[in-house]
């Protein structure tokens, strides 16, 4: 960990501190996929993100439900990542085959 910048120790902090997971190098259409098949499940989008155009990038994307919400990223069409806690995002990661990691790159 002696080569990551101070940006990448304090996201590894942040992720650690709070129990969350990162699953990385979703392609487009699987995030996009997740994204259509979780608010099926009764996920709402957070207020925030009411407007953002999941056929398009986006920076960022909060799907809430109950005490959990899922962070979805999506900078380029090559692909994007999913944070998230524990719990939550070990479920989504198993029924999509996805790798997660506390360290993310």
């Amino acid at each position: 960990m002696a080569n990551y910048s101070l940006t990448q120790r304090w996201r590894h902090f942040k992720l650690k501190l709070n129990k969350q997971l990162v699953a990385q190098t979703v392609t487009a259409q699987l995030l996009r996929q997740i994204i259509r098949d979780y608010q099926a499940q009764g996920w709402e989008r957070d207020r925030m993100h009411s407007e953002v155009d999941t056929e398009k990038c986006f920076d960022v994307l909060s799907l809430r439900k109950g005490n959990s919400q899922l962070d979805f990223r999506l900078p380029d069409e090559q692909g994007g990542e999913i944070c998230g806690p524990d719990n939550a995002l070990s479920a989504l990661a198993r029924q999509y085959q996805l790798a997660t990691t506390r360290t993310p790159d």
